[in-house]
């Protein structure tokens, strides 16, 4: 599940500017990526940037938004030039460069398809021949040797919601699937009522992974690092994060 053009935010301070050492500037990519980074104008929400408000509230921390275009975090996270951004360890190449937070979300891609098609998407004998519908740029290493055996054939969209739109095409003779994050199709069909009772999920996961917060290895993020990472264990333990994944996603 590998994205190699991942949906990335980063967090900037501003102390050579005269910012105050505790404000935390978060920088968003302009599309977002919801329902875990939800963009409207110049408001940002979602599940991923209440998470960090509320912590970085509690620790003494102010948060600010401030869009950034997305290739850029990872080299300047790299060069300590931004303070952290939205990643999972297994698909850094050095992840001992950096600091992580524990784990926030997972990501759990499924097969998403036409309702009045059939279910083909269970397992690889059935799927042989199906179009999968994918993000242009994103990596899919479960399937990927059945893309390389061309077992499978891989359609390329630029966004979400043209991936969900090929899916509504009457052309049930044809097997077709899109990959995608269950949590980001179920907000995508909410948002347009054109999807909704059209589209039908496999029970198979194609991938899983976590998703952390990627934090450059400094002293004073260190401390922050240490101080978030107690915060998601007791949300998490007394349902808090369950509630506000919920109430982000609108369940």
């Amino acid at each position: 599940m590998k994205k190699f053009r991942l949906i990335v935010f980063a967090f900037f301070i501003f102390n050579a500017s005269g910012a105050s050492a505790n404000s935390i500037v978060l920088a968003v990519p302009g599309a977002g990526y919801p329902p875990y980074i939800v963009v409207n104008g110049s408001k940002v929400t979602g599940i991923m940037p209440k998470i960090l408000s509320q912590a970085a509230s509690k620790y003494g921390y102010d948060v600010q938004f401030k869009f950034i275009p997305e290739n850029r975090s990872l080299l300047l996270l790299k060069n300590k030039k931004i303070d952290a951004r939205m990643e999972s360890p297994a698909w850094v190449d050095n992840p001992s460069e950096f600091y992580w937070s524990e784990p926030v979300v997972v990501i759990n891609d499924h097969f998403i398809f036409n309702n009045q098609a059939q279910n083909t998407f269970e397992n690889d004998s059935q799927i042989v021949g199906a179009e999968i519908v994918t993000h242009l740029g994103y990596g899919y290493p479960t399937l990927q040797e059945l893309f390389d055996e061309k077992i499978i054939v891989r359609k390329d969209y630029r966004t979400e919601i043209a991936m969900l739109d090929s899916l509504l095409r009457n052309e049930y003779n044809i097997s077709r699937a899109a990959v995608m994050d269950r949590h980001v199709a179920m907000w995508l069909i909410r948002q347009h009522s054109r999807f909704k009772d059209k589209l039908a999920f496999s029970k198979r996961v194609v991938d899983s992974m976590p998703l952390h917060f990627q934090f450059a290895k400094t002293e004073r993020l260190k401390v922050f690092v240490s101080q978030f990472n107690e915060y998601i264990d007791q949300i998490r333990k007394d349902g808090e994060m369950h509630e506000i994944i919920m109430d982000s996603l609108n369940y």
